[in-house]
Formats: structure tokens, C-alpha cells, sequence
């Protein structure tokens, strides 16, 4: 993984690598900063494959998952506004604390995923949500380990609405992939949040991370099952929304 692929082969060896790791670290308790690296990873090596056109098993085109998910606009459900209008109210008494350009860029690029969904519009939801992921591979690593930094308790509080919003969108990113995506569990990310909840407990953020800490301790109430799937989430989504809404009191 050190040296740049020379064959095809090799990239494919490595993209399947990291695409292994990354799904293996979504499974982990503690694994939200391998989950971040191996996100990075693969849009590197897919990086590295198309500056040395190495066509292998897996597609290089930039655009080609984008296409995939236009295919499957029509099938967007729409997520209840009211939870976005939730995720947009505690997001926005974190923006006067914001220090750091990559802490704004990382606040805008969430904000901009609500705004959508709070406006039924699920479908450029879903495409700020990639701009996310492509903004995580893009970034310089020393603006990562600022968002990842457990001691930063601004960034800790950023991340932990990403997680809630990647949790939100489930509905939608369940389309990424066949029907076998519903059978993931999910309790690795929700660990990761509550994680943060822990870890922030008894200091100045703490009282950001009401939402987000509310929305994993109602996904974990309102689930049968030991370990939480991806099918669970859809179920409480789509069909009991209200439980996963706060009083303007809770947030404020």
C-alpha cells in the first residue's frame, strides 16, 4: 500500500484493500478514525489508477456513482422535515464557536445537506452528502486529524452530527447497493457517536451533542434486535419519526 500500483492488477489489489477495510472498520466500536483513513484511501488509489489509466475490475470514472444514484432518484423516499429541521437547529448553535477553516468548511458542507432535506428534496440531499465524503479524501491529512482530534471538542461535536446525518439518510444510501446493505449492523456508528457523547460528558460541549445523543439513544430504544441493522433504521425513519424528534426546549 506504500507504493503506487504499477498494474492493474496491483490497483485492484489495493482498491479492494481498502474497500474491505473501510467496510471492516464500520463494524468496529472504535473505529470512526480507520473508517475516515480508509475512506481517504480508496479515493487515492482511485486517484492513482486514473492519472496512470489502470482499468481494472473496479470503475475509475469520477462520475460513475453519481450516475448510479440518478438511476434511483425516483425511488428517493422523503425523509420527515422535521428531523433535518432538528439536525439544522443544533448544528446552527455550534456555528459562533467555530475557529478553524476547516471547522467552517466541515459546518457549511453539513448545514448544506440539511437544508435540502428539510426541504423535501432528497435528491440534492443525497448529493451534498457526497461532496462530504469527496471533501474527507480531498483534505490535507493535517485538517483530518483536526476534525478526528478526540481532544478538539468543537470538531468532536462536527463529527457527531455527521455520523447522525449519515444515519438519517439511510433510506437513501441504502439504494448505494443491493437489498444486502439492509443486513449491516450499524452499532459500530452509533457507538462512535455515543463515544463522543462519553468523552465530552462534564465539558463545555457537551450541551451541543443533545441531538445527536438523543437521536442514537431513540435508534437503540426503538430496535429489537441486539445489534442494530441498516433495516432498522429505515423502519424508525420512515415510519416513526416523531420518536426521533426533540422540543425546540431540548435543543436550545
Amino acid at each position: 500500500m506504500s507504493q503506487a500500483p504499477a498494474e492493474a492488477s496491483d490497483a485492484d489489489a489495493m482498491l479492494a484493500a481498502c474497500y474491505m477495510l473501510t467496510f471492516q472498520s464500520s463494524y468496529m466500536l472504535d473505529g470512526l478514525s480507520d473508517y475516515i483513513m480508509m475512506l481517504r484511501g480508496c479515493g487515492l488509489v482511485t486517484g492513482l489508477m486514473r492519472q496512470r489509466n489502470l482499468h481494472g475490475s473496479f470503475s475509475i470514472d469520477a462520475n460513475s456513482h453519481i450516475k448510479h444514484m440518478e438511476a434511483q432518484f425516483g425511488r428517493f423516499p422523503t425523509i420527515d422535515s422535521r428531523i433535518a429541521s432538528d439536525g439544522i437547529r443544533s448544528l446552527s448553535l455550534v456555528k459562533p464557536l467555530l475557529k478553524q477553516p476547516v471547522e467552517e468548511i466541515f459546518y457549511q458542507l453539513l448545514f448544506d445537506v440539511l437544508v435540502p432535506l428539510e426541504q423535501a428534496a432528497p435528491c440534492m440531499a443525497y448529493v451534498h452528502f457526497t461532496h462530504i465524503i469527496n471533501e474527507f479524501i480531498a483534505l490535507p491529512q493535517s485538517e483530518v486529524h483536526h476534525l478526528l482530534d478526540p481532544e478538539n471538542q468543537i470538531s468532536q461535536v462536527l463529527m457527531a452530527h455527521f455520523l447522525v446525518i449519515l444515519a438519517i439518510l439511510s433510506p437513501i444510501t441504502s439504494l448505494e447497493a443491493t437489498s444486502r446493505l439492509c443486513n449491516v449492523p450499524m452499532a459500530g456508528m452509533l457507538s462512535w457517536v455515543a463515544n463522543i457523547c462519553m468523552q465530552m460528558s462534564g465539558k463545555k460541549a457537551e450541551r451541543y451533542l443533545t441531538s445527536p445523543k438523543s437521536v442514537v439513544e431513540t435508534i437503540r430504544a426503538n430496535t429489537s434486535r441486539t445489534g442494530v441493522l441498516v433495516d432498522d433504521l429505515l423502519v424508525l425513519i420512515l415510519n416513526s419519526p416523531d420518536r426521533l424528534l426533540l422540543s425546540q426546549h431540548d435543543i436550545a
